[in-house]
Parts: structure tokens; C-alpha cells; sequence
């Protein structure tokens, strides 16, 4: 899958791209206004002939958070089933509030910043 975001400076907000598609909320059938982007690596395994894959969300590792069109290297830990970020001397980031979504990725060498 080939995910973008596109950032507006005037709504401070990321649209999601999945394959040249604009991402919709289901129950409205607007764009995805979404305030915080967290990428995440963490461990996949593909775990049967379909290519479904396992993915370790237990133990936590390294990652960006993306907010305001900006950027920062993260580590981050899973407490209690909640994604935490924190800054790489970990201090635990406060989301902006507004809509977060998390990408788990198996690598951070396969994202791009620009």
C-alpha cells in the first residue's frame, strides 16, 4: 500500500491518500481531517498464504510524529493497549487535540519525508 498525506497550512489538518484515493470518514463522507500522524515501526509477520501478517504492537521502538506539517523522531511504547509517543529523552508527547492515526510500518528506511 502506498499511503501519502497531504498537509493543508490552512486547516492545519493532513488529508490520507491510500493508492491515489482520498481517504472518507464512513459516516459522513468527508475527507479525513486528521491532526496528528503517528509512524511506527514495530516487527510484521506474515503468517499465512494470503499475506496476512502479525505485527507487534506489545513492544514498542522508534517512529516519527507528524503534526502542524512538522515533524519529530519518536520512541514509543505500548501502556495498558494505548500507542504512547515520547521524545527520544522520554518525555511522553501530548497529542494535539483532533483525530490521530497510527501506521505501523516494519521499517522506518521505508518512509519518506519530504
Amino acid at each position: 500500500n502506498n499511503v501519502t498525506y497531504k498537509y493543508s497550512s490552512s486547516t492545519k489538518q493532513f488529508q490520507r491518500i491510500q493508492n491515489g484515493i482520498v481517504a472518507k470518514d464512513a459516516l459522513n463522507g468527508k475527507d479525513l481531517q486528521i491532526k496528528n500522524i503517528l509512524i511506527v515501526e514495530a516487527n510484521h509477520k506474515i503468517i499465512d498464504s494470503y499475506g496476512r501478517r502479525a505485527i507487534d504492537i506489545e513492544h514498542g521502538g522508534k517512529g516519527f510524529y507528524i503534526v502542524d506539517g512538522k515533524y519529530e523522531s519518536i520512541e514509543w511504547k505500548n501502556v495498558d493497549g494505548r500507542i504512547i509517543p515520547n521524545t527520544l529523552d522520554g518525555t511522553e508527547i501530548k497529542l494535539s487535540p483532533g483525530q490521530t492515526w497510527i501506521n505501523f510500518v516494519p521499517s522506518l528506511n521505508d518512509v519518506t519525508i519530504k
